[in-house]
């Protein structure tokens, strides 16, 4: 019934199906929640009376049967993706149509029309949760570079271009750490990502920065690269977004009391890249360290993907932000993933400012460990 269902419309696939169903009920078909919810995509009861049919023909439509409810969800995901498309194309909200659909289903299409589809990270977690379910719905990595529908990814709504795919095979050049992350597995790690973000433009990155998950045993290193993928992959909403999606927010990070000052244009130094780069001082830094002028020419980092990779591992590795040390010296001296986090976005999120925002990273943090197979660490390393 899910492959079935999923034919319903182009977006739609038996991997996102299967993923929404065992996040609202884990498969249990007579489940019975809040708000009159049922079966196992706990639809409501509104929901079910537009869109439920009786389609394993026993007589009568009813949500607690399986069938009837997955083709129901079918139905319903596939209304809620028609609406997304015709509000991306105009232009009245900025986003990937897979994420806006997945928040739409999760908080209401009127929710999402009015935030104008952003910032994605304030409608909730969802569509990341569900992303991060859909490795347990795939058989192999064969589609590495396509969304789980088979078709080539959406370039991302915020990006100038739509830019090649790149070789992600196991094949990719080697660097230290890359014996611990094979093709297949950072593939299934990140199904719906751009295609910007390839695994041979981050082997590539990793061959200028050795001692990124080169550093310790073999139990440190696979910590520090699920802390790593875990970071980027909450900070570009799985590797979706190759720029910041909030256009609004693009004029922000020009501070004027540099002497070098803003020559690439106000609005130039707006996140881009996995680690979502950001300030004309961190530009300004990132280019010097790596050779580059990206002061000038801050758009490399959306079209070059090594140059890209590069500046999230260079934050990684050289950058304290708000916390006390590099992220790097977090895992690798036994700070932990709390201290990554701390890093990174500590001031926001830290200290009970934004629990929800660190459990998201940590959910993260813990799915790729296990698909290293190490161990993530103690409950209380785990957070700031």
């Amino acid at each position: 019934p899910i492959r079935a269902a999923a034919k319903k419309c182009d977006l739609l696939t038996p991997v996102i199906i299967a993923a929404q169903i065992e996040y609202a009920s884990g498969f249990d078909a007579d489940k019975e929640g809040p708000q009159g919810r049922k079966g196992l995509s706990q639809l409501t009861p509104e929901v079910f009376d537009e869109y439920g049919e009786d389609d394993d023909d026993s007589g009568e439509a009813s949500v607690l049967d399986a069938e009837d409810s997955i083709h129901a969800h079918a139905r319903y995901f596939c209304h809620l993706a028609d609406e997304t498309r015709r509000l991306l194309k105009a232009n009245e909200v900025v986003g990937d149509h897979l994420t806006l659909t997945l928040m739409a289903w999760d908080v209401g299409l009127e929710t999402v029309k009015a935030q104008g589809g952003m910032p994605v990270l304030a409608l909730g977690s969802y569509p990341f949760q569900i992303r991060g379910l859909f490795a347990q719905f795939t058989t192999d990595g064969s589609d590495s570079e396509s969304d789980p529908d088979g078709s080539e990814p959406e370039p991302d709504a915020d990006s100038a271009t739509a830019l090649p795919v790149q070789d992600d095979s196991d094949n990719a050049p080697d660097a230290d750490g890359t014996a611990l992350l094979s093709g297949s597995d950072f593939a299934a790690m990140f199904p719906s990502r751009n295609s910007f973000y390839s695994y041979a433009g981050l082997t590539d990155a990793m061959g200028k920065f050795p001692a990124f998950a080169g550093t310790g045993d073999e139990q440190t290193r696979k910590r520090e690269l699920a802390a790593f993928l875990a970071n980027i992959d909450h900070e570009s909403g799985g590797l979706v977004h190759v720029e910041e999606i909030n256009r609004a927010a693009w004029g922000n990070y020009c501070d004027t009391g540099q002497p070098y000052g803003c020559p690439a244009g106000q609005t130039a130094y707006h996140g881009r890249g996995p680690i979502q780069l950001s300030w004309n001082t961190n530009y300004k830094a990132a280019g010097d360290a790596l050779g580059l002028d990206l002061l000038n020419e801050p758009d490399l980092v959306k079209t070059d993907a090594s140059v890209a990779w590069q500046t999230a591992l260079w934050f990684w590795m050289t950058q304290s932000g708000a916390g006390t040390m590099t992220a790097h010296d977090a895992i690798t001296g036994g700070g932990g993933f709390g201290e990554t986090i701390r890093t990174i976005n500590g001031a926001l999120e830290c200290g009970g400012r934004n629990t929800a925002q660190v459990q998201a990273r940590v959910d993260a943090y813990q799915r790729f460990a296990a698909t290293l197979g190490v161990d993530p660490g103690d409950e209380s390393s785990l957070r700031c």
